[in-house]
């Protein structure tokens, strides 16, 4: 849940792991700049139209402008809720690697 995510301040993109159950690939990773995301709510939604049963790993940045994102992960496939990682230091300039994800 959203109130309860992990969060990460101190994102290294392509020095920093994130250990999940299934690695990173460019066929099952997706990310969107979130400026235009005003909420939760509107994330949430972006990711479960994103999270579609092939992509298991949705990373919005930027979130309203903030410089802060997501990592929002579909362990099953079905609506992309399962977890939800807050980080920080997203952005543009600091994306998620697929790599980062092993």
């Amino acid at each position: 849940s959203w109130a309860t995510a992990d969060t990460i301040t101190d994102l290294v993109t392509t020095s920093d792991k994130l250990n999940l159950a299934v690695a990173g690939s460019n066929t099952n990773y997706t990310e969107a700049d979130g400026q235009n995301l005003a909420d939760e709510a509107a994330v949430a939604t972006a990711a479960f139209i994103a999270l579609n049963g092939t992509i298991t790993y949705y990373a919005v940045y930027n979130v309203n402008g903030t410089g802060n994102g997501y990592l929002i992960y579909d362990a099953d496939g079905t609506d992309g809720s399962e977890d939800v990682i807050a980080i920080s230091n997203l952005s543009a300039a600091n994306k998620i690697a697929v790599g980062d994800i092993v």
